[in-house]
């Protein structure tokens, strides 16, 4: 029965002959050593404010003016083939310009700022006006956005818009100076 005492769980014990420095340097080095770290992310320059609205206010008037020329030539070859066709009076084919430019101006004017936002600014990086303004678009990191995260910053610009604007003016107390629409998209704009 004096046994059973000693079937007692015991604690294992360590012998070691040598000063407490060789210690230390055997436990270091028998464990294991982390992957080396990722690199630190550059120093990125975000855009200031007023630049980014003045490169917002060239993409509109930019895309705009391409707009209202693309509608007026549409227009004047629908009035033109309608009335060639004899399809309209000659008195009606003033209306059907008209018609014409004012829903083709919409069509047009969204064809192009897709265009410049999202597919334009995939290739190079930039749309018209933020290469005017020396500015791009780019992932958190500081590589290219991607596709994906263009079209999805594009798709979700109006919620930026939506209440009164306040999304658009994020970028004064953001400390990566995103809009709303930069964050959902996970995107920054940089000089």
């Amino acid at each position: 029965m004096a046994d059973d005492a000693g079937d007692e769980a015991k604690e294992p014990t360590m012998t070691f002959s040598g000063n407490v420095s060789q210690l230390t340097r055997a436990n270091v080095s028998s464990v294991d050593q982390p992957e080396e770290l990722p690199p630190p992310l550059p120093d990125l320059s975000y855009a200031r404010y007023g630049v980014r609205v003045g490169a917002y206010g060239a993409d509109l008037f930019l895309e705009g003016v391409v707009a209202l020329v693309l509608s007026g030539l549409g227009a004047v070859v629908a009035a033109e083939l309608i009335r060639g066709l004899s399809l309209a009076s000659e008195s009606s084919t003033g209306m059907i310009y008209a018609q014409t430019l004012a829903y083709g101006s919409k069509v047009s004017f969204f064809a192009v700022s897709v265009f410049n936002r999202v597919v334009y600014q995939w290739y190079s990086g930039h749309s018209i006006g933020k290469q005017l303004f020396n500015l791009r678009v780019a992932g958190l990191d500081g590589g290219d956005a991607g596709f994906t995260a263009l079209f999805v910053r594009y798709a979700v610009f109006p919620l930026s818009c939506l209440p009164l604007g306040l999304g658009l003016l994020a970028p004064l107390w953001s400390p990566k100076k995103q809009t709303w629409h930069d964050s959902l998209a996970r995107t920054v704009v940089l000089k």
